[in-house]
């Protein structure tokens, strides 16, 4: 959350907000993920929850609140989502007739920068299970430079073009 409520103690707000007396775990759920899938993902922050812990008296709400801490973290989907909803939003905007400005442009960008690293991630995750031969080192190299290459175009304005890379060296 924001760094003016960090030092805040739940219990006094609870003492002096009526509806938060008889809050569960699922209620606390259902607001962190009404505030993150609200709030656009470049302005989200992380909300402090450890002013919940004390109220986690049973290892089930224990357990409930350690997967909200974990569902309010910030994803690389989610940071994907955020780039497609502003890229979304940019190009509605763009269709109503509005002047033209850089967002999409941006937008995009970001997009495709997001896009890179969900494949760099795929490439690791299929390494690391052994679905891609990490003996065969060439391999390997060639998808990790294809990815690098594609990672310094769109930062430079270009297109992804990662698979042309790939294929021209096989």
């Amino acid at each position: 959350g924001e760094s003016r409520f960090h030092s805040l103690d739940f219990s006094v707000v609870e003492k002096h907000v009526s509806i938060l007396k008889d809050a569960s775990m699922k209620e606390l759920k259902s607001a962190v993920r009404h505030v993150k899938d609200g709030c656009p993902i470049h302005l989200y922050h992380e909300p402090d929850l450890t002013g919940f812990r004390s109220y986690a008296e049973t290892d089930e709400d224990k357990e409930a609140l350690s997967k909200i801490e974990e569902m309010a973290k910030v994803k690389l989907s989610d940071r994907f989502r955020g780039a497609v909803r502003r890229l979304n939003d940019s190009y509605l905007m763009e269709q109503s007739a509005l002047p033209e400005d850089e967002t999409s442009d941006e937008s995009l960008k970001e997009l495709r920068l997001v896009f890179v690293e969900l494949l760099k991630n795929a490439y690791e995750d299929d390494i690391a299970k052994g679905e891609i031969d990490a003996r065969f080192g060439i391999v390997v190299f060639e998808l990790q430079k294809s990815v690098a290459e594609a990672e310094d175009a769109v930062s430079n304005g270009s297109e992804i073009r990662d698979w042309e890379a790939c294929q021209s060296k096989v």
